[in-house]
């Protein structure tokens, strides 16, 4: 899933520099925050097997670096949803980033962990 997080990676900030050409400031920044996961899970796939030798496995280490990046980015899209104004934007905006968030983390994790039968 490197791959696919540097293409996602690459996308998201095409779509941010091209609203922020285009004169939507706030569409720019409320896309930025979809960065985090994968910049979190290219982090861990080079620093997991470093980390690996204070404990645990690379494995472990990669999963814990998708799940902070989890966190971090939930918590950056709760912030600025608080800044939008209709409620139902709010709700739509965390809907759709945060779906897409999770549905993101999922694959990834069940892309690290190696599942047998």
């Amino acid at each position: 899933m490197r791959l696919e997080s540097l293409v996602v990676l690459v996308l998201i900030l095409l779509i941010s520099y091209f609203s922020l050409r285009g004169g939507r400031r706030g569409a720019a920044l409320a896309a930025l925050p979809l960065v985090i996961l994968p910049i979190f899970n290219l982090m861990g796939g080079w620093v997991a097997p470093q980390l690996a030798r204070m404990g645990g496995t690379p494995v472990h280490w990669r999963v814990l670096f998708v799940v902070a990046g989890m966190l971090v980015q939930g918590a950056l899209l709760g912030a600025i949803s608080r800044a939008m104004g209709r409620k139902s934007t709010r709700r739509t905006y965390l809907g759709m980033c945060g779906g897409f968030s999770v549905v993101f983390a999922f694959l990834i994790i069940f892309e690290i962990l190696p599942f047998t039968g």
